[in-house]
């Protein structure tokens, strides 16, 4: 079970009719989300953990606040990481990495039953209804 604490992101976990349904929660809303370095390599950190957690079988991705994500945080990501290659490489890796890699071949490494990724732009109060979490239960 992925119980890792992270500075970015938050996982909240369904219970009752919806248990096995993860919540995976982009965590910078006083940003709308932007993508950080350090959110890059929690979402890297969350993913990985969560492919070999037995009480999840679904992930929906959110974002805290208003808005999904706003896309990259530029003065985080780029101004801040101008003189730093290595840090910028390490943040670049990581963002591919969670994006274009876990994302696109995300599979259980424990459980039999199959399990799905979805991306939710709804808010969170629709819970259960919402359309996103709807259609990964089918």
């Amino acid at each position: 079970m992925a119980n890792g604490t992270y500075e970015t992101v938050m996982i909240e976990r369904d219970t009752g009719a919806n248990a096995g349904l993860t919540w995976v929660i982009l965590n910078r809303p006083e940003k709308r989300n932007a993508m950080s370095p350090q959110l890059h390599f929690d979402m890297a950190n969350v993913l990985d953990e969560l492919e070999s957690d037995p009480a999840t079988r679904v992930v929906v991705l959110t974002g805290a606040g208003e808005a999904w994500c706003a896309g990259q945080d530029l003065k985080l990501y780029f101004r801040e990481l101008d003189n730093k290659p290595a840090e910028r490489a390490r943040a670049s890796w990581a963002s591919h990495y969670w994006r274009w890699q876990k994302l696109f071949t995300y599979s259980p490494a424990i459980s039999p039953s199959p399990r799905r990724m979805q991306n939710s732009a709804c808010p969170r109060s629709t819970g259960a209804s919402c359309r996103a979490a709807s259609s990964a239960r089918r």
